[in-house]
């Protein structure tokens, strides 16, 4: 069943109904046993039923950013409590972090209006602050008011603490030791050691790096997959056209943050565990509010009957799913489920997004344009008047306030030298570049990363993330189980270039962003590499069935924040590996 579907049911269910064990150290200290008070007001049976939150005064009410929650004193103390007493709570409670898919808790005033935050990877951060929010990466502490006043607690959006632990339930993963690690990491160093700890450091630092290409990655998708299938699904389906012009999706996307995000061995990046760091629900928020944003620009198109790939508890291979199939475990009552026609509407649960909320399409396009044209030419061309547009002499233009200048290879429109427009549109006109990559999902028996560079890889694999040269990552989210190397299910996604030529053009590495000077400057330039989960190398020939082609297309820009790009034809250019 559809990937985006079930995601709405995943993160309805963290905030919820919590019991708690007595206080711990690093727990919030209520003054009063918290245990005993709360199970007095439990029944002695729990359901499994999905509502979602009520609406206020008969209004849906808005998940927010995380950054934004937390200007919300009132708010941001109940969600920090909230998430910290359910990590204090033993994992075999059903109340519990480690269980947690279930229930949400009825709070008073400020808890009647809260909804669980997002993390929008996508977004340029504050001036100062990261991709990576200081609240989740910055320190393992924090402070919280609470009823028993302000208090120093462990932070439970920095890492999850399995209580009990049982390294038993952790699979031989050599050199990592998940079977002695009783938090979750995000790239844990040394790897190898049972004291390892988070280097959220290099976690930011890759983000920010490969900001660019995600929001490229995402404006693409908003711009140029109208239809729900590709959209949605990374499967590669080979088509009856010549080239296969779809090989991204919000799927792909969200496996690359993965990937990212969990850095070298990080629980993220592992799908048995990714569910475990706190950052994984933050992320999956950010998701559905992403496919919420997509179904109102696009909202004649949704599942169709499609075989499964893969087999469940309740569906095989081959079966057809659609519409109307059930989405297990996710009941809506006593006896039935949650279908996708049931879910369509994402204001069933109780909740809404601030982009989409009483608002139009082209007010819904207009902040795409605002929170995702950043490193696009769409922003160049949108805020040049009519006579600049058409002028072949534009260029040099100096932004009148401090540039934010993104890590790694990419241009963005508050950095202080624009190109001549002659030298990247031809009327309104400009040529996207993006590398399509179609793989064997399972080809390494876990996860991995197809990374490209323009110019010098660095030798040592693990600083390829952080790369001053570095264009961008697509990650490979694989299971280390059961989807083995001998299924050869095929998956596709793409890496956005035109960022990083752009970036070119500008130092003069290459005259222009068209055809004639980019194809041979990537024919000379363009590097392949991949790397496993644990950071190292391997050859690209060891990977089955990896496929990288250069790709462009004419998209004419926008010429109001109002509009979205339109896309040309795809046109295929070289196969950078076969």
């Amino acid at each position: 069943m559809s990937f985006i579907r079930k995601i709405h049911f995943a993160i309805g269910f963290l905030i919820s109904a919590i019991l708690a064990d007595l206080v711990q150290p690093g727990q919030y200290d209520y003054g009063f046993n918290v245990d005993l008070r709360l199970r007095k007001r439990e029944g002695p049976t729990q359901s499994h039923i999905v509502t979602g939150a009520p609406p206020v005064h008969g209004t849906a009410q808005v998940r927010p950013d995380i950054r934004d929650l937390q200007k919300d004193n009132d708010k941001w103390n109940l969600y920090i409590l909230a998430l910290s007493w359910m990590q204090f709570t033993d994992q075999e409670s059903p109340f519990s972090w480690y269980q947690i898919t279930d229930r949400q808790d009825r709070f008073q005033e400020a808890a009647a209006t809260f909804r669980m935050p997002y993390w929008d990877w996508a977004a340029v951060p504050p001036d100062g602050d990261s991709v990576l929010p200081l609240s989740v990466g910055s320190s393992p502490n924090i402070n919280v008011s609470g009823p028993n006043g302000v208090q120093t607690i462990s932070n439970p959006l920095f890492s999850y603490v399995f209580r009990p632990f049982n390294g038993s339930t952790f699979p031989d993963f050599p050199p990592a030791k998940y079977n002695t690690w009783r938090e979750t990491k995000r790239a844990p160093r040394p790897v190898n050691s049972p004291n390892a700890t988070s280097n959220n450091s290099f976690v930011a630092h890759s983000l920010d790096t490969h900001l660019p290409s995600f929001q490229q990655r995402l404006y693409n998708l908003f711009s140029n997959y109208p239809n729900y299938t590709t959209f949605s699904n990374e499967a590669w389906i080979p088509t009856d056209d010549s080239y296969n012009d779809t090989y991204d999706s919000i799927e792909s996307l969200h496996d690359s943050i993965h990937t990212v995000g969990g850095g070298v061995y990080g629980h993220l990046a592992i799908i048995a565990y990714s569910g475990f760091d706190p950052l994984f629900w933050l992320h999956h928020t950010n998701v559905d509010r992403i496919f919420t944003m997509w179904q109102l620009l696009y909202n004649d198109t949704y599942v169709v009957p499609t075989p499964a790939i893969y087999s469940s508890h309740t569906t095989s291979p081959g079966e057809i799913e659609d519409s109307k199939t059930a989405l297990t475990p996710f009941f809506y009552n006593e006896t039935h489920f949650w279908t996708p026609e049931m879910a369509r509407d994402h204001q069933v649960f109780g909740y809404t997004y601030a982009e989409v909320a009483n608002k139009s399409r082209a007010e819904i396009v207009t902040s795409i344009n605002n929170l995702y044209g950043t490193f696009s030419p769409v922003s160049m061309f949108m805020r040049l008047d009519g006579n600049q547009r058409h002028s072949s002499r534009q260029g040099g233009h100096s932004s009148q306030r401090e540039p934010r200048r993104a890590k790694g290879l990419s241009w963005n429109i508050q950095t202080s030298t624009h190109p001549p427009m002659s030298a990247v549109f031809s009327g309104d006109k400009y040529r996207e570049w993006v590398a399509n990559i179609r793989v064997n999902k399972h080809a390494m028996g876990g996860t991995f990363s197809i990374h490209l560079f323009l110019g010098e890889v660095p030798s040592d694999p693990l600083s390829w993330p952080v790369a001053s040269s570095l264009v961008g990552t697509l990650g490979i989210f694989s299971h280390k189980g059961k989807h083995d190397k001998a299924f050869d299910r095929k998956v596709g996604g793409t890496i956005p270039m035109t960022s990083a030529l752009m970036y070119m053009v500008t130092a003069g590495k290459v005259l222009s962003l068209h055809a004639e000077d980019i194809e041979p400057f990537l024919k000379s330039n363009l590097e392949l590499r991949v790397s496993l989960v644990d950071g190292t190398a391997v050859d690209a020939y060891e990977v089955g069935g990896l496929h990288v082609s250069v790709a462009s297309s004419m998209v004419r820009a926008p010429k109001s924040e109002d509009m979205l790009s339109e896309w040309g034809k795809v046109e295929s250019h070289f196969d950078l590996f076969a």
